[in-house]
């Protein structure tokens, strides 16, 4: 088993080395593991609009208003003249695979379309093709969004061609629907665009709730091109490999010496530090906020304490939490005040069944990944130790004496 970890871990750092081989469980999450919906599209392919569509839309992004279509006009070729004063008109309309006319008895869905109607009385409209989900170009596609717009009698003002890397381009194009095309990928949508309606958003003094929605999805399409990158560069590894080694490798994946292989460095700190009576367990969880897949953990503890500390490998970020069977509204270790943050109900872990409680540093509980395997994380040792400290046997009647600073809930 050592063996296998040791020469997975070889062949993935050579073939990607600026990915931590800590990370490296992502790379086995099935990849057609994707539900479908009623028309049986991958939900993939319509999460990303169904989310940008609930953002651009004025009736229901809560006082974002029209931020977003702003900063998305700015993106196009041409200055495109609008009003959102009371009278002109420019109420927007966003509309979800909206159907357009082709030539003969055929339609296409759009995926997003923006329209809205002119102080002139005219029709506008800007056109939204999703590529994120790698779908490949229909021929002809493009073009006759265009056409079927025009025959409806719209000014289509652009088209935001937006594909997960910016070397794809749209193909089959008409010369007029080139010119109006932009491409726009994933990593320039969260640099630029989504960054530019936060700062507008701000500078309009727009509410904390209704910024962060915008953060958030920020931070959604920011995981996903992590994840994408990973993925793909996963799916050449896993292509090389015969179906009995994937098996395999499912299987050590599924393992504790998989998972206390990938926290091999900062184990061997702690223990250095800490000395023999510290114990380390690895966990397996199902995250059921997200897609179900796999997430791991370890437990770090002493016997002779009823806290311990638990250290995750999240998507971006390494995160430890104060962990207890008790819900306090804080607990207090070594003169610090730890605040809580979640419960779960505790599964199988440390022999008993029943709800835990999560407690975090307000100043912070989440550290970067290393840039090389072999190395760990100096500050989340020094915090993880300090903690861990406090909670060993030779601390014992000083946590006692702790305990009454605790709140309970």
């Amino acid at each position: 088993m050592d063996h296998t970890v040791k020469m997975l871990k070889e062949k993935l750092d050579n073939f990607c080395p600026e990915i931590p081989s800590s990370l490296l469980y992502l790379l086995f999450q099935k990849v057609n593991a994707i539900s479908r919906d009623e028309k049986g599209r991958r939900r993939e392919e319509t999460l990303h609009s169904e989310m940008l569509a609930a953002l651009l839309n004025p009736e229901s992004n809560g006082d974002l208003g029209t931020v977003l279509i702003e900063t998305l006009l700015d993106e196009l070729p041409r200055k495109v003249a609008w009003s959102s004063e009371a009278g002109h008109g420019n109420k927007f309309i966003i509309e979800l695979e909206r159907r357009v006319a082709c030539e003969g008895a055929n339609e296409r869905p759009i995926d997003i379309l923006i329209s809205w109607e002119g102080a002139e009385g005219g029709k506008h409209a800007i056109i939204i093709e999703n590529k994120l989900a790698g779908a490949v170009d229909q021929e002809n596609q493009l073009n006759d969004y265009y056409d079927g717009l025009k025959r409806e009698h719209f000014a289509v003002h652009g088209i935001i061609y937006i594909p997960f890397k910016g070397e794809k381009k749209p193909s089959y194009l008409k010369k007029n629907v080139h010119e109006k095309t932009v491409v726009m990928d994933a990593k320039k949508i969260t640099t630029k665009w989504l960054g530019n309606a936060i700062t507008r958003a701000r500078h309009r003094g727009k509410s904390a709730k209704t910024i962060a929605a915008i953060e958030y999805y920020k931070d959604f399409l920011e995981s996903f091109i992590i994840n994408k990158a990973k993925l793909m560069k996963s799916c050449d590894i896993l292509s090389e490999m015969t179906s009995t080694q994937v098996r395999s490798l499912e299987a050590l994946l599924a393992s504790d010496e998989w998972i206390e292989a990938k926290f091999t460095n900062i184990t061997k700190i702690l223990k250095q530090r800490l000395g023999p009576d510290l114990k380390m367990q690895p966990q397996r969880y199902k995250d059921l906020h997200t897609d179900g897949g796999p997430r791991h953990n370890v437990r770090y503890y002493f016997d002779t304490s009823d806290y311990w500390i638990e250290v995750w490998m999240d998507a971006k970020k390494l995160v430890f939490y104060i962990c207890s069977t008790e819900e306090k509204d804080w607990v207090t270790i070594g003169g610090m005040k730890y605040y809580f943050d979640s419960k779960d109900n505790g599964g199988n872990r440390r022999g008993g069944r029943g709800n835990y409680y999560y407690y975090a540093n307000e100043k912070g509980h989440e550290f970067d990944y290393p840039s090389k395997a072999s190395e760990v994380n100096a500050e989340l040792i020094e915090a993880v130790a300090l903690i861990l400290g406090h909670l060993s046997p030779q601390n014992a009647p000083r946590r006692e004496a702790e305990k009454g600073q605790d709140k309970v809930c």
